[in-house]
């Protein structure tokens, strides 16, 4: 048994006949009928039924047909993903993104990537804090989104685009209501809401969710761990607590002051440099490269708007 004689079998079905199988294969119909033949002796069985105008799978055929469609589309899909790599072409993508950038910007790069390369499978990871470096440190992600301060030694990287973080309240929220900057040991009576580290690292610690790293936590203050920032965000804004958002994500919501910023003393909006991070020579194919080239492009247009 080979994989011709399953693709035979294949057309024959779909044809209807012998002669349509020989046709669209562009063999003769003997040869065909001697390939389903050697094919039948071989699994001893009879595939079709020889009383009926049109070919007629037994029921015996039909399991094989069945299996045959899927060992043929296995074979096609190994074959194409041959090529791809003999072309340069990843089997796989992984970028790992920090949640304080607009994830928006990849996902509308990936449109074309996915449409053009439908052998590659791309995978988008949204962190939190340490955990996109954590995914490239352990080269699960071929690329990474995080904060300059975070890039160390044996990566490269390019900037991408500047990300502002604002201290917001509701403006019924206790801490908002107040007509005069607040210090610190009065900003830590109200609870501050912030977003856990997604690391390997800091997850594995006795205590996973303590946000080390977290940008702008008010130290020795109430806290609110939440796991992601759609979370924190409505949480700010049913008035439960205050926290830091990125300015892109709340445009709206200030100017129609359902949001309001935080009068503080120290507590103050802080700017994020973002970066796309890879690990130096470690392969890199073809989308990847254009990933890495294009990203930037992206990002400083998105960031000027």
């Amino acid at each position: 048994m080979n994989l011709y004689q399953l693709k035979i079998l294949i057309k024959i079905v779909e044809t209807g006949s012998f002669s349509g199988a020989a046709k669209n294969l562009s063999q003769t119909q003997p040869g065909v009928s001697i390939a389903v033949k050697k094919l039948e002796s071989e699994l001893g069985i009879k595939l079709f039924s020889r009383n009926q105008y049109r070919a007629q799978l037994t029921a015996e055929g039909n399991a094989i047909y069945q299996k045959a469609k899927r060992i043929v589309q296995q074979s096609d899909e190994l074959l194409n993903l041959g090529k791809q790599l003999s072309s340069g072409i990843e089997p796989e993508i992984w970028i790992a993104i920090d949640s304080l950038f607009p994830t928006s910007i990849v996902i509308d790069l990936f449109r074309h990537y996915v449409e053009t390369y439908a052998e590659t499978r791309f995978d988008l990871s949204i962190e939190y804090v340490g955990g996109a470096k954590d995914r490239l440190m352990t080269s699960d992600a071929n690329m990474a989104i995080f904060s300059k301060d975070e890039i160390v030694a044996g990566l490269e990287s390019k900037p991408l685009m500047k990300v502002h973080l604002f201290p917001v309240a509701a403006p019924d929220y206790p801490a908002a209501r107040m007509d005069k900057e607040l210090n610190d040991e009065e900003l830590k009576q109200h609870i501050q809401v912030i977003v856990g580290d997604s690391s390997r690292s800091v997850r594995q610690e006795t205590n996973p969710n303590y946000p080390t790293g977290a940008v702008g936590l008010l130290k020795d203050g109430k806290h609110w761990i939440v796991n992601e920032n759609t979370i924190k965000k409505e949480i700010i804004m049913a008035g439960l607590a205050w926290g830091r958002l990125p300015e892109y994500q709340i445009r709206e919501e200030l100017a129609t002051r359902r949001l309001v910023p935080l009068k503080t003393r120290t507590v103050k909006p802080v700017e994020v440099e973002m970066h796309i991070v890879r690990k130096k020579g470690r392969f890199t194919g073809s989308i990847s490269e254009h990933i890495w080239k294009e990203i930037p492009l992206v990002s400083q247009q998105y960031g000027k708007n």
